[in-house]
């Protein structure tokens, strides 16, 4: 019997879900990144493009740095 397309996607692990990279544009105007201000995530986000995985990790390494 086929799976349905309900139950691929449960099997997927996280990370699989989210290995696609998002224009940097995309990334500062969503509203994961709303908290942040446009042009500070500019300053730290300089690729075309990221995951969502990647962004976070650029963010959180930079307050950590501050500490």
């Amino acid at each position: 019997m086929a799976h349905s397309k309900s139950e691929d996607a449960r099997k997927q692990t996280p990370a699989a879900k989210s290995a696609f990279s998002f224009p940097t544009s995309k990334l500062i105007t969503s509203k994961r990144f709303s908290n942040y201000q446009q042009d500070f995530l500019r300053a730290l986000l300089t690729a075309p493009s990221y995951t969502v995985e990647e962004a976070e990790k650029i963010v959180k390494n930079y307050f950590e740095k501050g500490r």
